[in-house]
């Protein structure tokens, strides 16, 4: 009798856990959230996670500053860990300007056609290993003006070779001397070939190969091509013959190609 009750009560545990979690859980819009806790004090603001969809995300995610559900009006503070893990056809994800303020680990890890990741000024803490195992990443956007701080390890382990991140005009120092982006490629938008303003998204992605790259490069262009280097000077401006870019005189570096609207990472070897 006392097994019994024992296996009934740890049961009715598990229930109770499983309908609680649910209950802590609301989707809007595709979007998946978790709400966080007020703890013991009385909510003055509803906040939510981001958090990962059983059905997978897909295309281009915006996610918004607040979310409303069943009549209540959540702040959306952070972006869960593995939230966008594994999304096999994710492109990209832009976080509204409002309340996000951190990025859990992996959350943009193994999304292999996610290009672009732009979050707002409001964010000050990246986890660790955020984008591994992307490889089509191209562009991170960080618009606070204060270079956001890891919350242990290196969020960039594992970033791909071409990607850039782009921070807001007259940061590029702080972003510099940041032990936190030591190991990544960053530029400003400070006249800079890749600039953005406010509300703009960064440019779409140039398709170039090889990459790296050692005395000529193909690109798929329409027009005049121009390379810059990473402080924004114009070395050269060709139209492609058959498609192919000479990079005779070039030295071994990291550059930026351009071409109208669109624009790639280059390595030259």
């Amino acid at each position: 009798m006392q097994k019994r009750t024992l296996q009934f009560t740890l049961f009715a545990m598990l229930v109770l856990v499983g309908l609680t979690t649910q209950a802590q859980e609301f989707m809007v819009d595709g979007i998946n959230y978790t709400k966080i806790p007020c703890g013991e004090y009385i909510c003055t603001s509803y906040q939510v996670t981001v958090s990962p969809n059983p059905s997978g995300y897909s295309g281009d995610i915006v996610l918004p500053a607040t979310v409303t559900f069943e009549g209540t009006t959540y702040q959306v503070l952070r972006i869960g860990a593995n939230a966008f893990k594994g999304c096999s056809e994710l492109t990209s994800v832009t976080g509204s300007e409002g309340y996000l303020s951190m990025v859990a680990f992996n959350a943009f890890q193994d999304c292999p056609k996610l290009r672009k990741v732009d979050l707002p000024s409001t964010i000050a803490v990246l986890d660790d290993n955020l984008f591994s195992g992307s490889p089509a990443l191209d562009s991170i956007i960080i618009r606070s003006t204060t270079p956001p701080s890891a919350a242990f390890f290196d969020p960039f382990d594992g970033l791909n070779d071409h990607a850039v991140v782009v921070v807001p005009c007259g940061t590029l120092p702080a972003y510099q001397a940041s032990e936190v982006f030591a190991g990544v490629t960053v530029v400003d938008d400070c006249g800079s070939p890749l600039g953005i303003t406010e509300g703009d998204t960064m440019p779409r992605s140039l398709q170039v190969w090889p990459n790296p790259a050692s005395e000529s490069i193909h690109v798929e262009a329409l027009g005049e091509v121009e390379l810059f280097d990473m402080a924004g000077h114009l070395l050269l401006r060709q139209h492609p013959i058959d498609g192919t870019i000479s990079l005779a005189g070039i030295a071994p570096g990291i550059y930026l190609l351009r071409n109208g609207s669109a624009a790639a990472k280059v390595v030259v070897r």
